[in-house]
């Protein structure tokens, strides 16, 4: 098996959620390692999917440019 590295956050009843295409029977390590507590990409995933969710449709490169005009007063090159 080759190694694997997945993020999960900790429950209230600190249950691990394994990942379910690990083999039975497999033995394996964990090692607990503390993320930063803002990780921006997890945040930016989110907002991505709950933008989509709540029926938003991604923007093109022009749409981009034009709200960064309206709202910040130009684009940077």
């Amino acid at each position: 098996m080759n190694s694997i590295s997945f993020q999960t956050q900790i429950t209230t009843n600190h249950t691990l959620q394994l990942p379910d295409n690990l083999p039975v029977g497999s033995l394996i390590k964990v090692t607990i390692e503390p993320l930063d507590s803002i990780d921006l990409t997890l945040l930016a995933q989110k907002a991505h999917t709950a933008y989509i969710n709540a029926g938003g449709t991604p923007l093109s490169i022009d749409e981009i440019n034009a709200e960064v005009q309206k709202r910040r007063g130009g684009i940077s090159e």
